[in-house]
């Protein structure tokens, strides 16, 4: 079923699966080919995004919520689907994520649960990430954070079904070096969008998933739903990127869609970063003794 397009029997697919997949939607470059009317471009994204979400809202679900293009769009078209579902927010006290995630849920008419977290949570959540995963990678670490912290919030209330916006990033040109990437044409966009979708399964998923399966979550990731995918890399990199934006195309349709241009064109805020995460280990690192972050985490025995 489309819905387990990451899953097989029930278990994780194999990086050297997940590379074939993509690869297999792996055309060439051909301008020609590509999407540039705006109007087609939503329309592809509507009609598999709308059935992404679809499939896999069942049963009792949640979203991990941020208040950012990403969570808000899933949540706006769960909710145009007559979905009933909770918003689950993490942050430190005054993070724009907690902000963004009362404004948007006040908005949208939400079910919002926020958690507050504190700097000695952080420090217990950090240990708790080192040992599940076995990295001390400072990066890797800030976002596990996040994650562990959000599902285990949505797991105490029960809820073990939970969406993520995980993927929008490399399908529609999100991250700045897209914008880099766009002095050199189209065609680079284009590529590294792929490249993106390739490494993103040892980046990202595989640290997702493990955190997951602790709590005995279902992670939802409807951006990474094969024709979900396949549709947008129908689109045109210069509907995604230009000198100064990035995901235009999706934020124009989330606009289209009804999603407040507050939200919709809210800037990308890393996650370790619009949750604080990132603030609380460094002031974690400095109360320790230590200049850097890393120097700090490699200090940490387990």
């Amino acid at each position: 079923m489309a819905n387990f397009t990451i899953l097989k029997n029930n278990k994780l697919i194999t990086a050297h699966e997940w590379n074939n997949k993509i690869c297999s939607f792996h055309s060439p470059f051909k301008e020609n080919l590509l999407v540039k009317d705006k109007r087609q471009a939503k329309r592809l994204i509507d009609t598999s995004l709308k059935n992404a979400i679809d499939l896999r809202a069942k049963d009792n679900f949640g979203i991990l919520f941020s208040g950012g293009l990403d969570s808000s769009l899933i949540a706006l078209i769960c909710k145009k689907l007559n979905k009933k579902f909770v918003c689950y927010s993490i942050g430190l006290e005054n993070s724009s994520d907690l902000d963004y995630a009362k404004k948007a849920a006040l908005m949208l008419d939400l079910e919002l649960k926020i958690k507050e977290l504190s700097i000695e949570e952080v420090e217990k959540y950090l240990v708790e990430c080192i040992k599940l995963l076995n990295t001390k990678d400072v990066v890797k670490l800030e976002i596990a954070i996040v994650v562990y912290a959000g599902l285990e919030f949505a797991a105490k209330d029960k809820c073990f079904n939970i969406f993520a916006g995980n993927g929008s990033e490399e399908i529609f040109a999100g991250y700045e070096r897209h914008i880099n990437f766009n002095k050199e044409g189209p065609k680079k966009v284009y590529e590294e969008c792929w490249n993106g979708l390739k490494s993103c399964y040892n980046r990202d998923i595989v640290r997702d998933y493990a955190i997951a399966k602790k709590f005995s979550c279902n992670l939802l990731l409807p951006f990474f739903d094969f024709d979900l995918i396949r549709n947008a890399m129908k689109i045109h990199p210069s509907l995604k990127v230009n000198e100064n934006e990035k995901k235009i195309i999706l934020r124009e349709y989330a606009d289209d869609l009804g999603l407040p241009k507050e939200i919709a064109y809210r800037k990308r805020t890393a996650a370790q970063y619009g949750s604080k995460i990132s603030y609380a280990i460094q002031k974690l690192a400095k109360k320790k003794g230590f200049k850097y972050k890393q120097e700090y985490i490699n200090s940490i025995n387990i």
